[in-house]
């Protein structure tokens, strides 16, 4: 009983201890949170450090907290710095915080060319993202992830294809001929691109895109320059391990729906009923009669086979990521290395890609002496596809099927008494046809700089890109078409090696003076490209005893085939910036650059290239009071680029000495210019002019961009057709003939704010462009023109605007037929006689039939030809958008970008292959009410003739709206608590998912709206089978140590 009693006391003694002290530990305080301007701050956050405990500030800025006494209090809002007090420290309950507005937005450095600038002092065109914000894309390329972030660049990529490259445009194309592709620069080392750079090792992106930025760069500036900065260690912040990894499979977002067996069979029955009844043809319908192969039709002519070559080649694709990275140092230099693996297998038949980089980066420090090195070194290889699988989905029938042993390999194609195709079999093309690419590149820069005086430094910069390419071909027996010719097993290699140096040597100075700030750089820079290419072929490969081939040329046993290429050329500079500031108010800047390339004539190689600008942050004056608009500045520059891209020598003639002629009756050997040149060709020049204003509202809440900007690029060099008469053989020589305009606006809308622990963000992002050809060179010729496929190219309009036949429906009614003659408006030419109204007017030769396609007669001559084309739209967007979102709440982050654009439209070459029922190949399915016209005469889609082409032509019916707006990617993640994982020695752990591409709006009825087109100038608005972008769904981890 007392020892009972003994234990009751003891544990009565214990509660009342505990209760004592935590009465002791917790204090309840309270106060008032205000801004550096004496005002509330509501909705502000007042919470426990690493605690879960918190409140907001009232309608007045009061708060009142419950919180331990050993707990450390953390004061935040939107647009102001986080304060942190020690509650152990107050003397009092009552703790008043001032929280002091938060510059580092403005104060915030920027990479500029040759430099860092503080952001709020540019005077130029200069936009910035993130690398931890480029990553919520979630894409191997660096440039898709950059996709959206940034205005007025326009990114066409197709993540359709593994491996496949992405086209920038900045502001606009402004040469025809030349690379309109921005300038790379890495690390201070200039690149031809860096898609094959890793994303994970990106810290920043700086895109150049006004003369003012670029024109440090000079002649490789014109189409703007994209500068990476990647990421370093930090010093004296201990050692840290980071490993990223994520998983993702992703599909097709939409499929032809094109038509299966049965219905390609009545379809194509249709067509010749038409033929026969509209055509005098004589085809027979009866189906028994026309397909009779017993292995591939039943006894009435129905197909035995009915192949998906969509489910057959696309599949679900498994795409891997995974990086690590070592990143510290101490207080004499700092480390960074990474090394990361990427893998896609596709969601078509045989297209892989796999990628392995690494990257070393360190920099130290000793007395006056700062150096450093980046080096970076990536493996790809790539299977890509043999044949445009998207083309043969439309070009391979139903009806055929995937094997077939009676044919040379194994495999089914075409055949003109079974099924009359062309198209590819897209399985027997990979099985029997192996293309590999392989690419290692390694660049870097080796840097130093002496500073022996705080204002005065020199530094040299010494950088290299070395790329090897080697890309291997074999071509086992077999067919996959139609009609093709026996070939023996033939291998070929090819074997590409490029080798760029760059040395710079630069003198910066930075200084104040009172309220005057002075920083210049002068320096000279020397760069020197090298490429050699080595080619061979065999044919005639023996087999193993296992089936396979021996692959290695050497085993070829005939037909031995080489060729060796080399290109060299060389550029060196002299440049120079002067920055000058006066109270933060006023702000001047100067650029110029001289440049010598080896690519023009001596007389013709040298190229001025100066830019002038200037800012005023009004927003610093006495006189403005505006206590809601934090930062005022308008800015604007002029400045002038060169561009030199065009063939090592093409100002070089070319000469033949195998030539032989005949003198005194003898056959003699000699040599003769077989390629005219014009030693006379200059610079492109391009000349810009940019005006705009940054502004931020509401504690910085709210932030606003916007500028103008207008260039006109002149000498820009075209090729000139001359006649074969002239012993030319060498292809059009260049002159510097042409010059276009481009012009437009650009808007940046930025907003950040804080209700509670909700914290939110939105960027959106406007640009408009009009695109506008002065002059082609051919002013007051008959061909002041340039044709390209679907488009035409003329001054006084945009590039390569589409010029198509014009069409008004179909017909309907014979009184249709019967009014469609001549207006007598035809205006007739040289040796043509006028054609008078009321002349029946003409299509292929023959007058139109109920349900064919109403073509408009533009010249009013009788005859539908390519005469009566004419203009009917711009594959150029008039205006991008681009929409950020980011939330955090908790331990919870969320992203969202939707990007988009919109005014331009799209030629569908799968729609009018999928209608070509004048060919044999298979056609899309009819959506109802769309039928053909002799099964729903009210439809717009015209009668079905076999072998017949007048209501296939290139025509505006074929034509769509090309815009579109897409949830590019979406993103969640979940951070765990720190207190977690501090006890595991683990620094962060997140868990997120990241969808791409799960949402479009449009209208367009094709694969993707969004699509690389062939050629980014002449038939950049032609969907001819394009790689659509795929829809697909991550899952992946953040872990820190």
């Amino acid at each position: 009983m007392n020892e009972k009693l003994k234990y009751l006391t003891l544990f009565v003694i214990g509660m009342m201890l505990s209760l004592g002290m935590n009465a002791q530990s917790v204090k309840s305080i309270s106060g008032t949170v205000t801004d550096d301007q004496g005002e509330a701050v509501i909705s502000g956050t007042v919470k426990v450090k690493n605690g879960s405990t918190g409140t907001i500030t009232d309608i007045n800025g009061k708060y009142t907290l419950s919180v331990p006494s050993n707990a450390t209090l953390v004061f935040s809002y939107i647009g102001y710095i986080t304060q942190e007090f020690k509650v152990s420290e107050l003397k009092s309950n009552v703790l008043n915080v001032v929280l002091q507005s938060d510059t580092k937005a403005l104060d915030e450095v920027v990479v500029v060319g040759y430099g860092t600038m503080r952001k709020s002092d540019l005077t130029g065109s200069i936009s910035t993202a993130k690398g931890k914000d480029m990553l919520k894309a979630q894409s191997f390329n660096a440039l898709d992830g950059l996709k959206g972030k940034v205005a007025g660049v326009n990114i066409f990529s197709n993540t359709g294809q593994p491996g496949g490259e992405s086209r920038v445009i900045i502001r606009g194309i402004s040469t025809i001929n030349a690379s309109a592709s921005p300038l790379y620069v890495v690390d201070g080392v200039v690149m031809s691109n860096f898609e094959l750079l890793n994303p994970n090792d990106i810290e920043s992106i700086e895109v150049l895109k006004d003369a003012s930025s670029a024109a440090i760069y000079g002649a490789r500036g014109a189409n703007g320059v994209i500068m990476v900065t990647t990421k370093r260690g930090n010093a004296g912040k201990g050692v840290h391990v980071s490993y990223d990894g994520s998983l993702s499979i992703g599909k097709m977002a939409r499929k032809i729906d094109v038509m299966d067996a049965n219905e390609w069979m009545s379809t194509f029955k249709q067509g010749l009923e038409n033929a026969n009844e509209f055509q005098g043809k004589n085809f027979t319908t009866d189906l028994s009669q026309i397909f009779t192969d017993e292995r591939l039709f039943n006894a009435d002519g129905s197909p035995k086979y009915n192949t998906n070559w969509q489910d057959e080649v696309l599949k679900t694709a498994l795409v891997q990521d995974y990086n690590v990275s070592l990143s510290g140092g101490g207080d004499s230099g700092s480390y960074f290395v990474s090394a990361g693996y990427y893998n896609n297998d596709g969601v078509s038949y045989g297209n892989t890609f796999d990628r392995y980089s690494f990257r070393v980066n360190t920099q130290g420090k000793k007395g006056w002496f700062s150096f450093g090195e980046n080096l970076a070194y990536s493996l790809t290889n790539t299977d890509p596809n043999q044949t445009n699988t998207y083309n043969d989905f439309l070009r391979m029938m139903p009806t055929i099927p995937i094997y077939d042993e009676n044919n040379p390999g194994g495999y089914g194609y075409g055949d003109a008494a079974k099924y009359n195709t062309f198209g590819v079999n897209p399985i027997a093309r990979e099985d029997l046809e192996y293309r590999h690419f392989r690419q290692n590149r390694l660049n870097g820069s080796l840097w130093l700089e002496f500073k022996p005086f705080e204002f005065l430094s020199y530094k040299f910069n010494g950088g290299i890109d070395l790329y090897f390419y080697e890309n291997s071909w074999f071509r086992g027996e077999g067919n996959w078409t139609q009609n093709q010719e026996h070939r023996d097993p033939e291998s070929q290699k090819a074997r590409d090696n490029t080798y760029n140096m760059l040395i710079e040597h630069t003198l910066n100075f930075n200084k104040d003076f009172g309220k005057h700030h002075v920083d210049a750089v002068v320096g000279t820079t020397y760069q020197h490209h090298e490429w050699e290419g080595l080619w061979a072929s065999r044919l005639n490969f023996p087999m193993t005893g296992n089936g396979d081939y021996f692959t290695v040329l050497n085993a070829g046993q005939s037909n031995q085939q080489n060729s060796n290429s080399i290109s060299e050329n060389a550029m060196i500079s002299y440049l120079g910036r002067a920055n000058y500031v006066y109270d933060d108010k006023y702000y001047l800047t100067a650029t110029f650059r001289r440049d010598g390339t080896s690519r023009l004539a001596k007389e013709n190689r040298w190229g001025n290239f100066p830019s002038f600008s200037g800012a005023w942050r009004i927003s610093k004056e006495e006189f403005f009071d505006v206590p809601w608009i934090n930062d005022l500045k308008i800015r604007g520059n002029w400045g002038r680029l060169g561009n030199s891209s065009i063939g090592d020598w093409d100002y070089i003639g070319t000469i033949n000495q195998s030539i032989v002629t005949v003198f005194g009756g003898a056959i003699v050997p000699g040599s003769t210019q077989v390629k005219l040149v014009n030693a006379g060709l200059v610079w492109e020049t391009k000349e810009t002019v940019n005006v705009g204003f940054d502004a931020s509202f509401l504690n910085q809440r709210l932030t606003v961009s916007a500028e103008y900007y207008n260039s006109k690029t002149s000498d820009v060099l075209a090729e000139t057709p001359i006649a074969i008469s002239t012993g030319n053989q060498g292809g059009s020589p260049w002159k510097n003939a042409a010059s276009l305009r481009n012009k437009g606006f650009e808007f940046t809308f930025g907003w950040k704010d804080q209700i509670s622990g909700f914290k939110y963000s939105a960027l959106l992002n406007v640009t408009t462009m009009d695109n506008e050809v002065l002059s082609l060179g051919r002013d007051g010729s008959e061909r002041n023109f340039i044709d390209s496929g679907q488009a035409r190219t003329e001054p006084g309009r945009s590039l390569a605007e589409f010029y198509l036949r014009k069409t008004d429906g179909i017909f309907r009614t014979q009184e249709e037929i019967d009014n469609y003659v001549t207006k007598g408006n035809h205006v007739p030419g040289p040796n043509e006689d006028k054609v008078p109204a009321g002349t029946p007017i003409m299509i292929e030769g023959k007058r139109p039939q109920l349900g064919d396609v109403k073509y408009l007669d533009l010249n009013d001559d009788g005859q539908i030809t390519d005469i009566d084309r004419d203009y009917c739209g711009s594959p150029w967007a008039k205006m991008q958008m681009s929409l950020v979102l980011n939330a955090e709440w908790k331990n919870f982050d969320f992203s969202m970008m939707w990007n988009g654009q919109f005014g331009n439209k799209i030629y569908n070459v799968s729609r009018w292959q999928g209608r070509l029922f004048a060919d044999n190949s298979n056609y899309i399915r009819f959506e109802k009410g769309e039928e053909p016209y002799q099964v729903n005469p009210n439809s717009n889609t015209p009668r079905i003739i076999y072998g017949d082409f007048r209501n296939s032509r290139d025509a505006d019916r074929f034509l769509e709206n090309g815009s579109y707006f897409r949830m590019k990617n979406i993103s969640i993640g979940y951070n765990f608590k720190q207190k977690w994982l501090t006890n595991l020695g683990v620094e962060k752990l997140r868990l997120f998912a990241t969808g791409s591409n799960l949402i479009t709006i449009t209208g367009y009825s094709g694969l993707d709206p969004d699509f690389k087109g062939a050629n980014s100038v002449w038939n950049s608005g032609t969907d001819s089978f394009a790689y659509p972008n795929t829809r697909s769904v991550m899952f992946g981890l953040d872990l820190t140590f």
